[in-house]
């Protein structure tokens, strides 16, 4: 098994981790552009999109990014003023259930930006075991990223190292050779001439 592989350990829940909504998908923390290693925790698609590679070693600094990008993409919504059924009774009843749809799509946001973290992970079987390997697999993540850079980079050097030997190795044969070939051609010329 190469160290470059993935290896990404599992927590799933039905919640989003984020908003807890369904989850339908798989957030990867930290983020796959940062590292091969770590979390798969349940997300719905709209939060794992939001999250994108944002804080990508701190899961509450994330999840305070994507509440913010919610805030930010429902403000209409969230905005909406409270209306009692009273109220409604007296409007025309188009406008009526209109409004109640408005009501009830923030009462669904104020609910998914009322969701933590932990009420997802402590759902999961597994919840207590992520928050206590989570610090301690991101600094692994992160030594071995470094352990992985470095070793490319001694590679990359001893590839270079060895290209150029071997360069220098195909411009000696090369002279010795044109060298022989030129030494060839006097000794004939020279054999044409007695």
């Amino acid at each position: 098994m190469r160290l470059s592989q993935i290896v990404r350990i599992g927590f799933r829940s039905r919640h989003c981790v984020y908003c807890g909504e369904t989850a339908n998908t798989e957030e990867h923390f930290p983020p796959s552009s940062v590292t091969s290693w770590g979390f798969l925790l349940s997300a719905c698609a709209e939060c794992n999109y939001m999250a994108s590679d944002r804080h990508p070693f701190d899961i509450k600094a994330r999840c305070a990014h994507v509440h913010a990008r919610l805030r930010t993409r429902y403000q209409t919504a969230l905005a909406v003023a409270d209306w009692t059924e009273d109220d409604l009774s007296e409007l025309d009843e188009r406008l009526a259930e209109d409004i109640r749809q408005w009501l009830r799509q923030k009462d669904r946001i104020e609910r998914r930006l009322a969701w933590c973290v932990g009420q997802c992970l402590s759902s999961t079987a597994l919840g207590s075991l992520f928050a206590a390997s989570s610090v301690s697999s991101i600094t692994t993540i992160y030594e071995e990223k470094l352990f992985l850079a470095r070793l490319e980079r001694e590679e990359r050097q001893r590839l270079q190292s060895l290209l150029s030997s071997a360069t220098t190795e195909t411009t000696n044969t090369r002279l010795l050779a044109n060298q022989a070939s030129q030494r060839r051609k006097q000794e004939q010329a020279k054999a044409r001439r007695e």
